[in-house]
């Protein structure tokens, strides 16, 4: 069902291995720590979709101007869903808010490996990583 969490309107299809209220649980969790990290919010409003898919193992994900969606095998747990949330909502900033001036392919690892880099560190500050992990 819909949501909103602090500025983020949350909405998952389908039947996942985790509640509905844990899936906007760790959505909030990460849009309060990458809003703490930058200093504040990307938007002032975004939103998350999260959309089953047959595919096992399969775990997913496309930002768009303040917000993505997600698409996951119905199987996939929180954690590793979660560290693709983090990522997705690290692009509002790096990516959107932060744009390369020219050619995205140049800059492709800054877009997407520094946002691996911090999406990792944020998915570990809000508790889900360890620091074996």
């Amino acid at each position: 069902p819909p949501g909103a969490t602090g500025g983020i309107t949350i909405v998952a299809q389908g039947q996942w291995n985790f509640s509905d209220a844990a899936f906007a649980q760790t959505v909030g969790s990460l849009w309060r720590a990458e809003t703490a990290f930058w200093g504040g919010a990307a938007f002032d409003h975004a939103f998350v979709l999260l959309l089953p898919l047959d595919n096992s193992g399969t775990v997913a994900g496309t930002a768009f101007t303040a917000g993505f969606f997600a698409v996951s095998d119905t199987a996939a747990d929180l954690k590793s869903l979660g560290r693709l949330l983090s990522h997705e909502l690290f692009h509002l900033w790096n990516g959107q808010r932060m744009a390369a001036a020219t050619n995205e392919a140049r800059f492709k690892w800054f877009t997407e490996g520094i946002t691996d880099y911090y999406a990792d560190r944020i998915f570990r500050s809000i508790g889900q990583y360890s620091d074996s992990e």
